[in-house]
């Protein structure tokens, strides 16, 4: 009978065994993210009636990223007018159930009344002093998103907000609506951590000097490794970007020191520590990436500065399974390539044709060399490297040296000597083209009084230029001076009128300009759909969403469908 017993004990140690791996292994094998983990990004540039800015879409798309890669269900709003801010924040808060983690994030134009923080969204008026209602009813209160997201029960409402920068609202007198500068002290609610990316008061720097070619601003750049770090906790986030952009900012004398609201007892850590399995299935590609960041947020602290393109080019390729920090690497790596003719430079086309090696074909005359290393994409000069950028000055000499009236050479080798930074001598150059009735030497011209580089810089002036240059059938020109009415940078901002140029530069089969579109803001892009319309190649909703529909219309413009 006790061997009998025995058995059956045994047997059914064995059942009780079996069933504990069996869960073991499904809770290994299964998600290591739990659900309940939401985000909410919005970045906003284009503001209709006050000034724009230029790097909260490219704060909102790396921070979307980066939460994307760690495992939160994250939601990306760019250039949300107020009736899309208020959508977005419904959706988002009706996603939430209680216990979860939420966050939200905010780029783009602040301001404080009467005690209170509000968010602008991209359709918010020319507000004056006595017009506060008007505003209130406008904006989205802070506190608004913090109570929807209570209501629903989150263990943590973290807001990340990088609105602190001046008011954007015209003064008269000493009067303006609202304060000054920056946002207002604010009292966190329970279970809430907020961070503001400047203290009260103060204003948030997008860049260290008009050289700062950082994709991102201060506050976001110095964030973005911290929340790929495994292990870090959010209290000590919150105190090592604080530390950091503190630092950053006072290198050329500015002050500002994140604000820091905190009402959350608990702990939350972005990113484990330590992966139960040790490492990943290929099925978690994200926590891959996230687990490997330690070593490159090291390396990262001592290159993100940086001029050298070789550091950051062997940056990327080491650490490619960390895909925030190798895009940030890739962007300023962007940025130190990019002698653009263009206003804003732009990553290569991945279609487009292989640049030329820096030797030089023999057997050719110079200025088809010219052409062929100083032009080798017929739009971007942004992939060639030093050496080619050599190569293309030396033939590009020899090529205006055999026919100096020639306008196309000297335009060639001015746009050469501005990627080689020889900037006086390519406004010497570049100015000989234009005499000699070069369209691309007027829009070169344009690049170098929109940068400043070798004359002082005139926004008025490039636009000028540009102007000269599309008149006379320049698409880089038009390209450039779409740009310019788009941001309102030297000329009244006009939606309409900057899609009139993008029009014409894809009617002369600018090509390069379909992968631009997609990324337009949504105004600019119900103007480009209305005149697509009228050009009766598209017949889809003028919305402003860059859809196959609006795809198909520009590859018809352009011949390439």
């Amino acid at each position: 009978m006790l061997s009998i017993l025995h058995d059956w004990f045994l047997a059914m140690i064995r059942r009780v065994l079996s069933f504990v791996v069996a869960l073991v292994s499904v809770w290994l094998t299964g998600p290591v993210w739990a659900e309940g983990r939401y985000a909410l990004i919005i970045g906003n540039d284009s503001y209709q009636a006050v000034p724009g800015l230029e790097k909260a879409r490219n704060d909102a798309k790396a921070i979307h990223t980066a939460l994307s890669g760690v495992g939160f269900q994250s939601t990306l709003v760019l250039d949300a007018d107020q009736l899309g801010l208020l959508s977005a924040l419904s959706a988002f808060s009706n996603q939430i159930k209680p216990g979860d983690e939420a966050v939200f994030y905010f780029a783009g134009h602040g301001i404080e009344i009467d005690g209170s923080n509000y968010l602008l969204p991209t359709d918010v008026p020319e507000v004056r002093p006595g017009g506060e209602l008007v505003m209130t009813q406008r904006a989205l209160k802070v506190e608004t998103v913090v109570d929807s997201l209570r209501a629903k029960g989150a263990r943590i409402s973290l807001l990340i907000i990088d609105a602190c920068r001046d008011n954007p609202f015209p003064k008269e007198g000493t009067r303006s609506i609202g304060a000054t500068r920056g946002l207002a002290k604010v009292t966190a609610p329970e279970g809430a951590f907020m961070i503001f990316s400047a203290g009260a008061g103060q204003t948030a720097l997008d860049r260290l000097s008009n050289d700062d070619q950082d994709p991102n601003s201060v506050f976001t750049r110095i964030l973005l490794p911290r929340l790929v770090e495994p292990g870090l906790p959010i209290h000590e986030l919150a105190r090592q970007v604080r530390t950091d952009v503190r630092k950053l900012a006072q290198s050329v004398n500015h002050e500002q020191f994140p604000a820091v609201y905190d009402e959350f007892d608990g702990e939350l850590v972005l990113v484990p520590a330590k992966l139960p399995l040790g490492e990943p299935k290929p099925a978690d590609a994200n926590l891959t990436a996230a687990s490997n960041c330690t070593d490159a947020r090291a390396d990262w602290e001592i290159i993100a500065q940086t001029e050298s393109k070789a550091a950051l080019e062997s940056f990327v390729a080491t650490y490619a399974q960390c895909p925030v920090l190798t895009a940030m690497a890739g962007e300023r790596l962007a940025a130190l390539l990019s002698r653009d003719t263009t206003v804003t430079p732009e990553k290569p086309d991945p279609a487009a044709p292989a640049p030329q090696t820096a030797v030089v074909k023999q057997g050719t005359g110079a200025m088809e060399d010219c052409e062929t290393y100083a032009d080798p994409n017929k739009s971007s000069i942004f992939s060639l490297t030093p050496a080619q950028i050599e190569t293309a000055i030396e033939v590009c000499r020899t090529a205006l040296a055999e026919d100096p009236s020639g306008g196309r050479a000297g335009a060639l080798l001015g746009r050469m000597l501005y990627a080689g930074e020889k900037y006086d001598e390519a406004l010497t150059v570049t100015q000989a083209a234009v005499e000699a009735g070069s369209v691309d030497a007027m829009s070169s011209m344009g690049v170098l009084y929109q940068k400043g580089r070798g004359v002082k810089k005139s926004p008025t002036e490039a636009a000028k230029w540009y102007q000269a240059a599309a008149d006379g059938g320049s698409l880089t020109g038009m390209y450039n001076l779409g740009l310019l009415y788009e941001a309102g940078f030297g000329v009244a901002r006009d939606f309409d009128r900057a899609a009139e140029l993008y029009i014409n530069a894809l009617r002369g089969e600018n090509t390069w300009l379909l992968d631009r579109a997609k990324d337009k803001p949504k105004e600019v892009m119900r103007k480009i759909q209305s005149r697509l319309h009228d050009e009766g190649v598209y017949d889809g909703p003028v919305d402003g969403a860059f859809g196959p529909k609006t795809r198909e219309a520009l590859q018809k413009l352009t011949g390439t469908r």
